[in-house]
């Protein structure tokens, strides 16, 4: 089930990079998009710090993946 869910809360962290980048002109702080991330994990019924702690969805990796799919969105 966390491997289903990985994609899309990625896709919602990078969207909401990008609605950030739109409005304030800059990227978000790395500890801003760690926050996004924790709180849409939460929201998606996981817990943040078991989801974001296995090696393929850690908070480095995701802040990685996140940003390679700013430019597909």
């Amino acid at each position: 089930m966390l491997d289903i869910a990985g994609p899309d809360l990625m896709d919602e962290v990078a969207a909401s990079i990008k609605e950030h980048i739109r409005i304030h002109e800059e990227r978000p702080a790395n500890q801003a998009v760690r926050k996004d991330a924790r709180k849409l994990v939460s929201k998606a019924g996981y817990s943040p710090d078991d989801y974001l702690r296995r090696p393929i969805y850690s908070l480095p990796m995701v802040v990685t993946r996140i940003t390679s799919r700013l430019t597909r969105l």
